[in-house]
């Protein structure tokens, strides 16, 4: 390789690094909605855990069997409504309308107690 292509290469790869730096972190456009009167039901995920089980007659070490996963176990469609009110909620965060979406997350959730997420 000629020295003229290595200083070439070496003057890019300075100015990709010297650009790269001088970037401005972005914040972010969707901050976080909390209301501290809505308390999440929580659940135990321990037995969901993969433990190390010792099988007490012999000593020895027993395979390990995986849990089913709870959120597999739903069966059903979703009410056309939720369906709706999450469209609407998508599409007012995209129209940076969050108390319009924030409303309608609510909603769903006020009807629909035992949805995940």
């Amino acid at each position: 390789m000629k020295f003229g292509s290595l200083k070439i290469i070496f003057t890019l790869a300075i100015f990709g690094l010297v650009n790269g730096c001088a970037q401005v972190a972005k914040e972010p456009e969707i901050a976080l909605v909390t209301d501290k009167t809505i308390t999440p039901a929580l659940m135990s995920t321990e037995q969901f855990l993969p433990y190390i089980k010792i099988d007490e007659e012999t000593g020895l070490r027993l395979p390990y069997v995986p849990q089913p996963n709870p959120y597999l176990g739903e069966k059903g469609q979703l009410d056309k409504l939720v369906v709706s009110h999450f469209i609407e909620a998508k599409r007012a965060i995209k129209s940076k309308s969050y108390l319009q979406a924030e409303n309608a997350l609510k909603s769903i959730v006020e009807k629909n107690s035992t949805l995940s997420g």
